[in-house]
């Protein structure tokens, strides 16, 4: 999912890019387990071009943006230039962090990453599913249905974000996944949200929908996730009364275990990995 093929910067972009998708491999076939798809949102892009007759750039404007009332939503750098736009850094790795070396990814990726935007606007994308798909002043941007598959409304506890697949890893990302949205379980509490990385830039998004409650945070370098599970976890025990569950660690003491027999080398159909592997060590294909 992860293949980020720059196909130039002219509006037929995407198009370009999903053509080439035929001769990716796939990381394994389709409907044998979930994994996050960077390219498939590309290709959601593609198909939002072909129902509207236009970029996905525009349609989100259009469709999106303006009847939300989003004055600092883009997706282009001369847009972004308009606005006081932060710089991406990296190194958080390492004992020194730098700007980034280039700011955005290609156009021809735009759906999977593109989407520029300030909290502010961020959070009038949440209230936008927690009112039903109702904008600010009241018009209808989403169905009630369409509303209640993507997301929830405060206003009907029941309606949950629609399970589209559980994950094979249940920590850390989310425990299951909708149109879009990572699902949470904190605590037997249901909230959604979606997170995003680029170069040198972290976004993080909850919404807590019994509570009417959306937090966002942007960044623009350094250990950002652990500024998220800081904040994250304060603001949301005071103001929703939900504890955001701790991030799986190592046992203390260590577990103890034999670990010889699963040593050897493991292929799979778009990788081969060395795992553990001794000079010695037996192959296996698995």
């Amino acid at each position: 999912g992860d293949v980020f093929t720059d196909t130039g910067r002219g509006d037929d972009c995407v198009e370009k890019y999903v053509a080439l998708l035929a001769d990716v491999d796939q990381t394994h076939r389709l409907g044998a387990t979930w994994s996050y798809c960077n390219s498939g949102f590309a290709l959601a892009g593609r198909v939002i071009e072909k129902l509207t007759d236009s970029t996905w750039d525009k349609a989100l404007g259009r469709r999106i943006a303006e009847p939300l009332g989003l004055r600092h939503t883009v997706t282009l750098p001369e847009q972004a230039l308009l606005y006081r736009t932060a710089v991406g850094h990296v190194g958080e790795d390492t004992d020194e962090i730098s700007r980034a070396p280039v700011w955005m990814l290609p156009r021809s990726v735009g759906p999977a990453g593109l989407i520029c935007a300030s909290a502010a606007d961020v959070l009038a994308f949440a209230r936008l599913h927690l009112t039903g798909g109702l904008a600010p002043d009241g018009s209808r941007v989403l169905s009630a249905a369409s509303a209640a598959a993507l997301a929830c409304s405060s206003a009907i506890a029941a309606a949950l974000a629609e399970l589209q697949a559980e994950l094979p890893d249940r920590y850390s990302l989310g425990d299951s996944w909708g149109l879009g949205w990572m699902r949470f379980g904190w605590n037997g509490r249901r909230l959604i949200g979606h997170d995003g990385n680029t170069i040198g830039q972290s976004a993080f998004l909850r919404v807590l929908p019994d509570e009417g409650l959306a937090v966002a945070l942007l960044t623009n370098g350094g250990n950002a996730r652990d500024l998220y599970q800081e904040l994250y976890r304060e603001i949301f025990a005071e103001l929703g009364g939900v504890d955001l569950p701790a991030p799986l660690a190592p046992p203390d003491p260590p577990f103890a275990a034999d670990i010889t027999p699963h040593l050897g080398r493991y292929v799979r159909a778009s990788a081969e990995l060395d795992v553990l592997a001794g000079p010695d060590g037996p192959e296996r294909s698995v």
